[in-house]
């Protein structure tokens, strides 16, 4: 196979397609949307090869969404990014270029005195933060910090 590009115009512009067209989840399916951003982040920040077809199948492919509504969108989803290639001018196969992935943090505005900042590319990210409702209605976002832990006063649920 003869390479079209080099990698690094390759894993900077299919990251970004990717993350465009992830980005148009946000309002309708804001879990989810993080979880796809996450995932896309990931799996573009590694070092190795990148073999597009097998990157839609794994992380668009195989995902079970939080909003089920999501699942009756995600085959038109999948078929979008599997046209991004072509459409776009990137190979399906390069070796990535970590570095050059462009994304921005996520700020996530908590309370009108707390803002949660996460870099992206969090693997796992709902075994590290999520949200739960306590036995007596209180809405929580849980954050597995074993460092953050030592600084907050310790409270047990009710």
């Amino acid at each position: 196979m003869k390479e079209l590009r080099t990698n690094a115009l390759n894993t900077e512009t299919a990251s970004k397609e990717v993350l465009r067209e992830v980005d148009r989840l946000k309002k309708s399916f804001p879990v989810d949307h993080n979880i796809l951003r996450n995932a896309t982040i990931a799996a573009f920040k590694q070092n190795g090869e990148m073999k597009y077809d097998e990157f839609i199948e794994n992380t668009f492919g195989n995902y079970e969404p939080v909003d089920k509504e999501l699942k009756i969108k995600l085959p038109k989803l999948k078929e979008k990014l599997g046209k991004l290639p072509e459409k776009k001018n990137f190979d399906t196969r390069f070796t990535l270029a970590p570095e050059l992935v462009n994304f921005k943090r996520s700020n996530y505005v908590l309370s009108t005195e707390i803002s949660l900042v996460v870099e992206g590319g969090i693997e796992n990210m709902d075994d590290k933060i999520w949200s739960e409702i306590t036995a007596s209605g209180k809405e929580l976002v849980v954050i597995n910090s074993p460092e953050g832990f030592k600084r907050f006063t310790k409270k047990e649920r009710v």
